[in-house]
């Protein structure tokens, strides 16, 4: 796959989890890691949210969710800084 998440391997495996989790148990990961995106840059996801159009196909699982979308398509530009906390945080909350 050539999914920008596959070369990591904790925090794509972490990332693919949210697939399978419960809606309210989901809100409460997509608020954490938009805390944290919003913490480390506050424009990141905004600047990315005005460039990219919502794929209208919806193919992706996460393509439903606009707050997901949000969240796979703004970490994609993210520096490592920041995936390093979104994938600490992952492996904190996730079972």
């Amino acid at each position: 796959m050539n999914r920008w998440y596959d070369k990591y391997e904790t925090l794509g495996r972490n990332l693919e989890k949210l697939k399978e989790m419960e809606q309210t148990e989901l809100d409460k990961i997509i608020v954490g890691i938009i805390n944290i995106a919003k913490e480390h840059d506050p424009n990141l996801l905004h600047e990315f949210l005005k460039q990219l159009p919502m794929n209208i196909s919806r193919k992706r699982w996460y393509d439903k969710d606009p707050y997901l979308w949000i969240i796979f398509n703004g970490l994609k530009y993210a520096d490592q800084n920041l995936l390093n906390k979104v994938d600490q945080y992952l492996q904190k909350e996730l079972p």
